[in-house]
């Protein structure tokens, strides 16, 4: 309180900041997980025709973008991806549009699609430790060393004992 404020408003605040804040995340995503007859999670076509009538429903768009990886329609995977992308840009947890966009993109043999989505998903997040690899791989065969040392920097900061990116990162220096 000395330095700031009394602790009652200085906690009343950080309650009232952080209830706005979770309450302006995702605004416009319908965040229900529909009832097992409304939406099949292991049928394509289930989820295709109730996204159809709830396109802003998340899970169904996540569950679907994940079934279609796993047939490898990656086609559509790209296109459900960029459309969960557009429900909730932000987000780059577990299950994140970004690296399922970024699988699609690399099975279909669209690198520089690839690298976009995964630069993207390594601006947002401070975590993506894959996306800094993969990057890292990229870069290194292009001989793109200021990009090699960037995304090794950042992975190293996740997992500082990858053998291969320290010798990535000295190779470009």
């Amino acid at each position: 309180a000395k330095y700031t404020e009394p602790i009652d408003e200085l906690e009343e605040n950080f309650n009232l900041a952080t209830l706005t804040q979770a309450q302006n995340y995702g605004p416009k995503v319908d965040w229900r997980t529909p009832e097992s007859l409304e939406a099949n999670p292991l049928s394509v076509l289930s989820l295709a025709s109730f996204l159809e009538k709830n396109p802003a429903n998340y899970w169904a768009r996540q569950t679907l973008t994940g079934l279609l990886l796993d047939e490898e329609n990656w086609k559509a995977a790209v296109t459900s991806a960029e459309e969960l992308i557009q429900l909730l840009p932000d987000y780059t947890g577990f299950g994140n549009a970004y690296s399922m966009k970024a699988l699609a993109q690399r099975q279909l043999g669209d690198v520089e699609g690839e690298v976009e989505t995964l630069a993207r998903l390594a601006e947002l997040s401070a975590e993506a430790l894959t996306a800094y690899q993969r990057l890292v791989e990229v870069d290194f065969e292009k001989e793109s060393w200021s990009s090699v040392i960037e995304n090794a920097s950042r992975a190293k900061a996740v997992n500082p004992f990858s053998q291969r990116l320290h010798y990535c990162r000295g190779r470009a220096h």
